[in-house]
């Protein structure tokens, strides 16, 4: 099997702990010192960079990406749409108004939202693709 998964902008990896359960080849991806630290005592793959100054040199390409990106979603989903393998799967769990039209080919609305520091509550979704949805 020649899956691989990447979790970008990771925190502390409750995602790729889930992940890790059914594919070990898992690379975490995180900024922030403190959760990289705590990503290190991890069995999986760590890189401590920035998701969006990352390259395909220092990674390879995935096969599955798994994320729940920062609010500008669109510039992270970019970046992960970069780093997919050809027939790669890539779900995220983004915010509906932190997507362009591109993305939104892509989004399914779910009936929960999310509550924002201000209090206002933003739609919530996933975005399911695959580049041979193109």
């Amino acid at each position: 099997d020649d899956s691989s998964v990447l979790e970008p902008s990771a925190g502390r990896g409750n995602l790729a702990d889930l992940i890790y359960d059914r594919c070990e080849n898992l690379t975490a991806i995180e900024l922030h010192c403190e959760h990289y630290e705590y990503l290190q005592e991890k069995p999986y793959r760590t890189i401590r960079r920035d998701f969006l100054k990352i390259t395909e040199a220092e990674t390879g390409k995935f096969s599955h990406i798994i994320s729940c990106p920062p609010f500008k979603s669109t510039l992270h989903l970019n970046k992960m749409k970069s780093l997919l393998k050809p027939y790669g799967h890539l779900v995220s769990l983004v915010m509906a108004d932190s997507i362009d039209d591109y993305w939104m080919k892509y989004y399914t609305k779910l009936n929960l939202d999310f509550k924002a520091p201000n209090g206002d509550m933003l739609e919530c979704g996933i975005i399911n693709y695959s580049p041979g949805d193109n």
